[in-house]
């Protein structure tokens, strides 16, 4: 018999990624900072916004328990009975602005003996559970994996009348060590229900909880094994399921008057069957009909009034809506009113007084339109009824025990004007429109999983005042009666400075720098950006110079480096707001001397002034009009900054990123007209004669392209497109120098990254290995670093086989060069890390603070001497500054800003300090400073 339904696998990783908390790991012991930053200047003193966002909202003793994030007490447990006073913080679980991270909350028991369960202890995966009853008193750990591991972590998965169930698991181990267990709210009751044997097996392995029914949780396990408990041990068995098909894997649905719905999925023919059997396991019989496709899938089982509702979507794509009584006779098709020349791209469903509702998307392919109808249904076609809606449907509320209590089903749709307004309906046309009269503050307005109803009320969330975005508790004793706001975001500080997507860790892309012994920033005052100038301790700030335009998106104003004089600082300012802005400007300190330099946004179709080196006193940088490039000198007067145009009367411009310095010359990869996307290297000194190309033919191959330009080892090394591959080049900056390396090292295209130079005639750069020649197929390689000296070019050996860089993309914010080491981020056992590397494989190595896995996520780096500086996290400071000469015991916290995240970014050296923006509660991200040691 053909098989019918296709449903999409389901994968260890996938679930691992849908966990709530984001990092890894907790501490083994609290970092401690070596210094205090101080705040150079609180430059905005308006209001950034209103704290205490919520989390969430339960259901819990004598009213709601809930999660606020907010300035004074950070993310702790909150309860409220509804009235202002008698909503308080429940337990100052972490005193301080760090607060508790507590998620997942899972209820469990039933009436007065209802409990939460959550997983808590850190910032990344939680190793603890607690259960709480809304009081102080109530509220305790019960388990904490680090005891059996100090890289254990759990996840809650589902409550029941009798307890939860959670997961045991190494998030960085094998993944089919994870251990399911099950807890009664205390210590005692809980406990594994796959233990591990020791030189043995577990009963079974992988256990995966599909569903909840009253007491029992149905789990697949093992290799394709259904099991069902009630969260005992002898309560946990294994299902006999007679016949299981050949070559199939079981996937349990739903429990439906009585019987239990289960789909085998044929991996050989990509098919799957729908079947039934008794909720304690036995005969299976087959339900599906016979169907004119030939492969599809199963989802959104919804049961009502004893039967069960899915849609199948069949190989196009297009959604079909069933309903099965358990039978194979009372399986069948409901069709839905069809519309011409569409497809049902989606089917949603919600349930109401007894009936099913659902809404269709018709999707049009031949124009990529889409509209949504709502439909009532008893699940035979006669009784399948369309429901008017506004001009464009919002959408369903999904299931909540509360909204059957109402007198009417709400839902959202758009008017004409695209305003969101909320309908209603009893199930016919008649009684469907909009819902009038209905406050903007009432809990039928409420988003979806924010609503709470309870004995006293319904709790739900909502903005706080007009115009704050932040997250209040509200309360409505009925549905006529008016909403009290029960809680009330804090202030938070405003941004002062002027941080922008643009800015980077590289010392010619800061909102600040230093001036003839002063500090420049440019500042947000909150009456627009500015630059002033203060002492460098912050003290005696004045403004100089006011910009004329909001930054919005990828605007920024950037300081670009000093004269060579040293008496004046040039920077960038780039608006895209109500006038399009694209100006170099030059300043002495002074409101007489910031003038404009040349204004880019006076040619047609200009771009951004960027990629700024320096070269024998001279700034080079580049800019486009329309899609070609422009290169630019200055020495920072009008009259010395110009557009360098060639001997031979061609203006060769550098492509994005590909200007370098090398021998007191700018070197740089130009894009060649008319060929095919072929580029030329050129060589220049600011003047037409002393701007000369070099070399514009490679291997003699159609579109062949030199990219990643860097001067590293002595000379200048680059890579040449070839095909599917890139082959490495070096220049010693004459033409008859530029040429190909040998013996030939090739790789990947597009995966080699500019060198690195760590002297003594070494370069490493990251890259993929290539075939040894175009005629070959591309090994199975990945990315590694590649050391480049007179020897030849070869892999470093890495300690580990799996993907070892984490983003690529983002490699400049990722490290930097101190010393002859290069500090970077990549993956290590617990997530992305810390590691460092001298261009050997026994150099190459992860780096953690002694007795910890910190730490983790670093970013954002600056070379001091031979130490590197940058942020990164642990699971009690949050993303703070961090320096490491290479060490493990010279890997520490330097400085915790505040409790909380404080994200430093910006990091620059200036009069042997280093600054570096922050963000506080109490200021917004402002300018902060640390000493220095000597190096």
């Amino acid at each position: 018999m053909t098989s019918l339904f296709k449903r999409p696998a389901l994968t260890l990783p996938a679930l691992l990624a849908s966990l709530l908390f984001t990092s890894l790991a907790a501490p083994a012991e609290a970092q401690k900072p070596e210094q205090t930053a101080r705040l150079v200047i609180d430059a905005n003193h308006e209001a950034g916004g209103y704290g205490s966002a919520i989390q969430w909202i339960q259901p819990l003793g004598q009213g709601v328990i809930f999660a606020m994030d907010s300035p004074t007490h950070g993310y702790e447990l909150w309860t409220s009975n509804g009235t202002p006073a008698g909503t308080r913080l429940m337990k100052d679980m972490v005193p301080g602005l760090a607060g508790w991270t507590a998620g997942n909350p899972t209820l469990f028991g039933e009436g007065p003996a209802t409990r939460l369960a959550l997983q808590a202890g850190g910032n990344s995966y939680a190793h603890e559970i607690w259960i709480t009853d809304a009081t102080a008193a109530g509220t305790t750990l019960v388990y904490d994996a680090k005891t059996r591991g100090p890289s254990r972590a759990v996840n809650l998965l589902a409550g029941t009348p009798n307890g939860f169930f959670f997961h045991d698991f190494d998030p960085g181990g094998d993944p089919h060590t994870q251990e399911l267990f099950f807890s009664d709210g205390t210590t005692v009751g809980t406990h594994s229900l796959n233990p591990p044997v020791e030189g043995g097996t577990p009963r079974f392995s992988d256990p995966f909880i599909a569903f909840t029914s009253g007491p029992w949780a149905y789990i697949t396990a093992s290799n394709n094994e259904l099991w069902r408990s009630d969260g005992t041990f002898l309560g946990t068995t294994k299902l006999p399921l007679d016949p299981i098909p050949e070559g199939s894997e079981i996937d349990p649905h739903a429990v439906a008057a009585g019987k239990l719905f289960l789909s085998s999925y044929h991996s050989a023919s990509g098919t799957a069957d729908l079947w039934v059997c008794p909720m304690e396991g036995g005969t299976m019989t087959r339900l599906a009909p016979e169907m004119d496709w030939s492969s599809s899938y199963l989802s959104d089982f919804t049961e009502l009034n004893g039967l069960l509702y899915f849609s199948e979507t069949d190989d196009d794509s297009d959604h079909h809506l069933w309903v099965t009584d358990g039978t194979a006779a009372g399986t069948r098709e409901i069709p839905i009113p069809p519309k011409e020349g569409t497809l049902v791209n989606k089917i949603e469903f919600a349930r109401w007084h007894g009936s099913l509702y659902f809404t269709a998307e018709f999707f049009d392919y031949s124009n990529f339109t889409y509209v949504q109808e709502l439909f009532r249904t008893d699940g035979t076609a006669s009784g399948t009824t369309r429901l008017p809606t506004g001009p464009y449907f919002g959408g369903l509320f999904p299931d909540e025990a509360w909204r059957d209590e109402e007198d009417f089903l709400y839902f959202s749709t758009y008017n004409e004007n695209a305003d969101l307004e909320l309908w209603r309906t009893k199930g016919d046309p008649a009684s469907t429109r909009p819902a009038k009269g209905i406050p903007a503050r009432h809990y039928l307005r409420a988003r979806t999983g924010t609503v709470t109803r309870t004995e006293k009320g319904t709790f739900f969330l909502a903005n706080g005042k007009e115009g704050d975005f932040s997250t209040a508790l509200w309360f409505q004793r009925g549905k006529s009666s008016r909403a009290i706001q029960l809680t009330k975001p804090e202030k938070i500080g405003a941004d002062g400075i002027v941080i922008t997507e643009l800015a980077s860790p590289r010392p010619d892309r800061q909102p600040y720098e230093m001036l003839d012994g002063s500090l420049l920033a440019f500042l947000n005052t909150g009456n627009g950006y500015e630059l002033w100038r203060m002492n460098p301790d912050g003290s005696r700030p004045r403004s100089i110079w006011k910009a004329k335009e909001y930054l919005y998106d990828s605007s920024s104003l950037l300081f670009r480096g000093l004269t060579a004089d040293g008496r004046r600082a040039l920077f960038t300012y780039v608006a895209y707001s109500n006038t399009r802005l694209q100006q170099l400007w030059v300043t002495d300190g002074t409101p007489r001397g910031t003038r404009l330099l040349v204004d880019h946004s006076e040619l047609p179709n200009a771009g951004d002034p960027k990629d700024f080196v320096q070269a024998g006193g001279t700034w080079f940088y580049s800019t486009l009009v329309g899609d070609t490039a422009q290169l630019w000198k200055t020495d920072g007067t009008p009259a010395g900054t110009s557009r360098i145009v060639a001997a031979d009367g061609t203006t060769p411009g550098p492509a994005s990123g590909e200007l370098v310095v090398f021998q007191d010359h700018v070197y740089f990869l130009t894009p060649l007209e008319n060929e095919n996307g072929k580029t030329a290297l050129w060589r220049s000194d600011g003047t037409a004669a002393g701007t000369i190309k070099l070399k514009d033919t490679w291997h003699g191959e159609t579109g062949e392209k030199a990219v990643g330009l860097s001067a590293a080892a002595g000379k200048l090394l680059f890579s040449v497109r070839l095909g599917d591959s890139q082959r490495l080049w070096q220049s010693d900056g004459t033409a008859n120098g530029t040429v190909a390396v040998t013996p030939a090292a090739i790789f990947r295209r597009d995966t080699i990254k500019p060198a690195i130079d760590l002297g003594n005639g070494v370069a490493i750069f990251p890259a993929q290995q290539g075939p040894p020649s175009q005629e070959e197929p591309h090994p199975e390689s990945r990315y590694q670093w590649w050391r480049h000296d007179s020897t030849g070019t070869h892999a470093i050996p890495l300690p580990t086989s799996d993907h070892h860089f984490v983003d690529l993309y983002m490699w400049d914010r990722l490290h930097t060069l101190a010393g002859s080491q290069v500090f970077y981020t990549a993956q290590g056992e617990y997530g992305p890390s810390l590691w460092v590397t001298d261009g050997t494989e026994a150099g190459t190595r992860e780096l953690r603070t002694p007795g910890t896995i910190f730490p983790l996520q670093p970013r954002n780096f600056l070379a001091v001497g031979n130490t590197a500086y940058f942020s990164a996290r642990d699971d009690t400071q949050f993303q703070e500054l961090w320096r490491s000469d290479g060490t493990p015991e010279g890997t520490a916290l330097v400085t915790d800003i505040g409790p909380g995240d404080s994200y430093p970014e910006g990091l620059k050296l200036m009069n042997g300090q280093l600054y570096f923006s922050a963000w506080r509660w109490d200021t917004g991200r402002e300018i902060f400073t640390i000493d220095l040691p000597e190096h």
